[in-house]
């Protein structure tokens, strides 16, 4: 099935998250709690380590001050 683009009504509220945003806190956070191990941090987030590097790929997450412990 074709993608349509989305229009400002199919946008969430003012304020809402976007699952893509929730998803990024997310596994950066779990970097940040697990900084010497991606592996532990996927294991805590219940995903594959295969699945991490997958997900950080794909929402733009590398080895950056942003998964630096703070």
């Amino acid at each position: 099935m074709p993608r349509t683009p989305a229009s400002e009504a199919d946008l969430p509220p003012a304020g809402v998250r976007t699952l893509r945003e929730v998803e990024r806190d997310a596994i950066i956070r779990a970097l940040q709690a697990y900084p010497a191990s991606k592996k532990a941090a996927a294991r805590a987030l219940g995903i594959s380590i295969k699945g991490m590097y997958n997900k950080m790929h794909r929402l733009g997450i590398g080895p950056t001050r942003e998964t630096a412990r703070t």
